[in-house]
C-alpha cells in the first residue's frame, strides 16, 4: 500500500506546473476570469504563455523572473505571482514587476503611439497577511479619490492573502468567490 505524500500548492514549482502550462490552461483561465471578475462574452478565452524573465538592459541591472505568465487574447500581460514569504517589498516587488510587464513584453516599438500600449495585471497570492483589512482579496487601480474617477484599466493589483481564509476556503465570516 502507498503512503499518499500530501502536496503545498504554493509550492513555486507545483504552482507553476499547475498554472503555467499550456495543457492546464483552461485552470488558469478559469482562476484569472475569476480574480479580476470577467464572465460570459467578457471572460478571457485564451492565454499564451510567454518567458517569464526579463533581462536587465545594464550589468548592475536587477534581474526578474515572473511566476506564471502570459498574455491574454485582447493583448492584455497577466502575472500571477505566489509569494511564501513575506520580505516587506510587496507594494515595490509588485510595482516593479507590473511595469515590466506593461513595458517590455512586445511592449511599445518606436513609432507607435502609446495607445498601443494594452493593460497589464498583476495578480498576487500570498502565504502571509500583507494588507490592513480582513478581506482576503483586494484590487488596486489607478483612482482619483476626489472625484472618484478611474484613470485608466492599464494598471490593476490583485492581492489574495490564504491567511485570511477560513479552513472552509472562504474568508471568515462571508462569503467570497475566491475558495482556495
Amino acid at each position: 500500500m502507498s503512503t499518499r505524500r500530501p502536496y503545498d500548492p504554493t509550492n513555486d514549482l507545483l504552482f507553476k506546473f499547475v498554472f503555467g502550462r499550456e495543457e492546464r490552461k483552461n485552470i488558469t483561465l478559469n482562476f484569472i476570469n475569476d480574480t479580476i471578475g470577467r464572465e460570459g462574452e467578457d471572460a478571457f478565452a485564451d492565454i499564451d504563455f510567454r518567458n517569464v524573465e526579463f533581462a536587465p538592459e545594464k550589468q548592475d541591472e536587477k534581474l526578474g523572473r515572473l511566476d506564471v505568465f502570459g498574455v491574454l487574447q485582447d493583448g492584455t500581460r497577466v502575472d500571477i505571482e505566489m509569494q511564501v514569504i513575506n520580505h516587506l517589498n510587496m507594494e515595490k516587488r509588485t510595482l516593479f514587476y507590473w511595469s515590466q510587464m506593461y513595458l517590455h513584453f512586445d511592449g511599445l516599438q518606436r513609432g507607435q503611439g502609446y495607445r498601443q500600449l494594452k493593460p497589464a495585471i498583476a495578480i498576487n497570492i500570498l502565504r502571509f497577511p500583507f494588507l490592513p483589512t480582513e478581506d482576503p482579496f483586494s484590487k488596486y487601480v489607478v483612482y482619483d479619490v476626489k472625484h472618484q474617477h478611474q484613470l485608466s484599466n492599464d494598471l490593476e493589483l490583485d492581492f489574495l492573502e490564504i491567511p485570511k481564509y477560513g479552513s472552509s476556503g472562504i474568508p471568515v465570516g462571508k462569503k467570497c468567490r475566491f475558495p482556495l
